[in-house]
This record gives C-alpha cells, structure tokens and sequence, in this order.
C-alpha cells in the first residue's frame, strides 16, 4: 500500500494493470509506506546516534556549549521588528504600483489576498533573517556562530541533516496521518494550510516558484534562525527558561483559535466550539511532560528544547493539526541543533519535511497555467 497525496492509504500498493476497468497510467512515484511503517526504527537509530557518546562518533563533533551573550530585550526587539516587518514591506510595495502591474486593477481584490501575502512574506523574510543576526551582534556583540551559523564541519552537517530528515520526518509524517485519520472518523476535517487554500485556485508559473522558494528556503532558514538559533539557546542556558517558552506557546495558541472559536460558535453554538478546543488541550496536555522532562533528564538543555519545539509547533496552530507532527519534528530539530550546535542540519531536515509537502500540494492541485 502507498499513501495518496491527500493522506490515504492504497490497497495493493497503489498499481493499476492495464486493461482493468478504471485503469490509469502507473506512476513513476516512490512508494512512501514502507518510511512511515518503519518511521520508529529509523528514529530509534537515529536517537542512538545523535545520544551516543562523542568519543563513538566520527560524524557528529565533540560535546560543546556556546556562550549565550544575547539576552531578553534582544530577543524581545527582534520579535518586536518580525511583527512591523511586513506592514512595512506592504507600506513600501503596494504604493509602488508592483501588485498592479502583475495582476491589473484588482490586485486590491479579497481574492487577490493571499496572493498578495505571498509575495510580502517572499520580501519580509531577507530583513527577518537580518534582524536575528544583526540586532544580538549590535546590542551584545553576539557572533553568527554562536546562533548556529558557521561553516565548520559543513559535509558532515550536511550528511547529519540527511540522516534526520530520513529518520525523523517519517515518523512525524507518520503522527499527522494517525491524528487525521481519527478524525475522518469523527467527521472533522483537518484544517488547511493558507498556502494549501490559495493553491486550490489556478495559479501562475511564478506564483508556484514562490511557493516553492517559500516553503523549501525561506520558511526553514528563517524559522530556523529563530526557533533553534536565538530562542532555543536562550531557554537551553538556564532550565527554568524553558516554561517561558510553554507559556508563550499557550499564549500563541490563544492568540490564533480565538477568532475561530468565535467563528464557530456563531455558526454552530456551543456544540461547534468542543472541537475548535483541542489545540488548548494539546498545549495543555504537553504542561505534565514538560514538567517530567526537566525532573528526569538531567541536561539543562531538555526543558529548553522541549518548550521551544512546542512554542514552534503552537506558531503553526492557524492549521490544525499540524501543530502536533510539527511539534515533534521540533523536538528532533531542536535535539540535531543542540547536539551539533549548527542549525545547517535543522535547516537541510526541514527543507526536506517542507519539500514532502510541496510535492504533496503540486500533484493534487491543477497545473500551473502556461
């Protein structure tokens, strides 16, 4: 059997013999089924790899721990300049008239929205990227190799993002089908992606390359810089750290299911809101694990990777469920960084969980229009 671009599982494997009625061409795909069965043996492995003893491994590099100069108020600063960004990248590009020239005289349009989010999101995330490395070096003289940016060790970086793509991806692949499965059983659908809602209408050539740009570079490099290289060092550096960043996940997924829990209840009444409350119950269900973690792991980095893959899962919550696989692909990101102390691994693993997605959007959406 062989899953289907929308989730489903294929008798069979998913072949299709000529002369059979309804038959099709067969798919020069690969079968992915036989990663997600064994997504637990590929992660225990590479658990073993990552955990193991620095003097057993020539591919991962000797135990260190980089100075954390940053604080706070940089931290803060930086969030602050991630939220005006776009509003200042929108403030600039739409007066110039680009929007207009590439789409006419509705490019104001409702339609036209995400379309046009798209292209903000492309320019805002160069000036992001700016920011966490730049306002740390201004503020606390904060060197890039201190947030996981150096060349050192590249090749075997490199290999170790390969590996972790290929041991941890499936398996959180793996959790995002169990959790939609059980409900299509329920009769609730799983919510879409912003990006997924705009590809369900004809798009240009160069509206699919921004998608592709946004979702395999942008998105992995920016998320990556915050998430592993400034948050997470900074709530790894002292173990009580890391409830901040519980709290601030449930603080992220009120701010993003209120608006729907108000949508539901408006349309359905109270019956309508239980659902919209299970993201609130994750995050919550994630509070007694969190405090295991810092009672039973002894390094004072657990309760800081563990709060930071939560806060990074919870930033996602506009499209549930994917905040849970995604939380565990924090965790295996977070674990690859802090081992590594690179975020080249992290940014390689995610590029490649993204770029499943992609492919996954390309084959069940229309062709892009010549």
């Amino acid at each position: 059997m062989r899953l289907t671009s929308k989730g489903h599982f294929l008798r069979g494997g998913g072949r299709y013999h000529e002369g059979e009625p309804g038959a099709r061409p067969k798919e020069a795909v690969i079968d992915p089924s036989w990663l997600l069965l064994n997504s637990p043996l590929l992660l225990a492995a590479w658990l073993f790899l990552v955990l193991r003893p620095a003097k057993h491994s020539s591919l991962l590099p000797p135990r260190r721990w980089y100075a954390v100069p940053w604080g706070g108020p940089e931290i803060l600063l930086v969030l602050a300049l991630a939220i005006v960004l776009p509003s200042f990248v929108r403030a600039v590009v739409v007066p110039s008239g680009f929007f207009t020239w590439l789409y006419g005289p509705d490019a104001a349009a409702p339609a036209l929205s995400q379309r046009v989010g798209l292209w903000i999101t492309t320019f805002y995330v160069p000036l992001v990227c700016a920011a966490i490395v730049l306002v740390p070096a201004a503020v606390s003289g904060t060197r890039p190799y201190q947030l996981g940016l150096s060349t050192h060790r590249l090749p075997g970086n490199l290999l170790v993002g390969l590996l972790t793509a290929f041991c941890v991806n499936p398996f959180a692949q793996g959790v995002f089908l169990v959790i939609t499965t059980v409900q299509r059983h329920f009769d609730t659908q799983p919510e879409n992606h912003p990006i997924a809602e705009m590809a369900k209408a004809p798009l240009h050539w160069y509206e699919w390359v921004l998608i592709v740009v946004s979702t395999m570079a942008a998105a992995p490099v920016v998320e990556e810089l915050l998430f592993r290289g400034l948050l997470q060092r900074w709530f790894s550096a002292e173990r009580r750290r890391g409830l901040i960043a519980v709290g601030a996940a449930f603080a992220l997924t009120v701010l993003y299911r209120q608006p729907k829990i108000a949508e539901a209840y408006h349309a359905g009444g109270r019956d309508a809101v239980w659902p919209q409350l299970a993201p609130f119950l994750f995050v919550l269900a994630m509070v007694p694990v969190y405090l295991l973690v810092v009672r039973v792991v002894p390094s004072p980095a657990a309760p800081g990777i563990f709060g930071t893959a939560l806060l990074f899962g919870s930033a996602h919550m506009m499209a549930w469920p994917s905040p849970v696989p995604l939380f565990v692909l924090g965790l295996g990101l977070g674990l690859v960084a802090h081992r590594t102390q690179s975020l080249i691994p992290g940014i390689v693993a995610h590029s490649l969980f993204n770029g499943v997605a992609c492919v996954q959007l390309l084959k069940m959406t229309q062709a892009p229009p010549p």
